[in-house]
């Protein structure tokens, strides 16, 4: 429920969500095996047919390798990433010579196009609204780690993820007039969830922080979905 707002349709942006979460996320389950790394950069590389934002999964997982594993691994991640795309890519391009123009360059005009700086205050607002019970849960979480404890390999990699796509949202994606909260929902809304869970697992009040956060971050999605289900048709009946 908490990540129905992420991708509500079936759509290019479903499957690079998927891919996006694998990305990240399978290492970790796998315990940065090697198989887990070649596929996590292949669906890494794979992501930029879906949303070219999602690139960012292969930099989450590279950059966090540079600070927990030996150079040559994070080099070698870097390599299969950097292949795959190149080589899928070059052939997307003999297939449809445009295809850059279509998606790449031809999206980032209009996007300065529509940029505003009003625009991402308010984003931010609405999100902290959103999921105001688990950021206050986060802080607890975090405030219980700031008085001693190190950090689960989970909780580093989640956190990290949680960051990275914040300061995407901040610096690049959220000053787009073009898209609302959906960059936000994709990019923070599934690290933020992880990260608060994994800092509050071994906490001695976890149910009593949780349950609340929890229910009240449902109750705020809820919130969000249209009071019926009849289709708005003002703006078809205009056109």
């Amino acid at each position: 429920a908490l990540l129905h707002y992420n991708t509500p349709t079936a759509s290019v942006n479903a499957l690079g969500q998927l891919l996006f979460t694998f990305c990240v996320l399978y290492p970790l389950i796998d315990n940065f095996s090697r198989r887990s790394l070649a596929l996590s950069a292949c669906a890494g590389a794979l992501t930029f047919y879906c949303k070219q934002y999602y690139l960012l999964g292969p930099g989450i997982v590279g950059l966090y390798l540079l600070f927990t594993a030996p150079f040559a691994t994070t080099v070698r991640y870097g390599v299969i990433a950097g292949s795959v795309l190149a080589v899928t890519l070059a052939f997307t391009l003999w297939v449809g010579p445009y295809y850059l123009d279509e998606t790449l360059f031809g999206m980032k005009a209009n996007t300065d196009f529509s940029s505003g700086e009003s625009h991402l205050p308010a984003q931010l607002r609405d999100f902290g609204q959103v999921y105001a019970g688990l950021l206050l849960a986060l802080l607890v979480g975090l405030a219980a780690l700031v008085r001693g404890g190190k950090p689960p390999q989970k909780t580093a990699l989640a956190g990290l993820a949680f960051v990275c796509g914040s300061a995407a949202i901040v610096f690049i994606l959220g000053h787009n007039r073009g898209n609302y909260l959906t960059y936000l929902f994709q990019l923070m809304s599934p690290f933020l969830i992880l990260t608060t869970l994994a800092l509050l697992t071994r906490h001695r009040y976890r149910d009593e922080v949780l349950v609340p956060a929890l229910l009240f971050s449902f109750w705020m999605t809820w919130q969000l979905l249209p009071s019926h289900a009849s289709p708005d048709r003002q703006s078809w009946d205009e056109i």
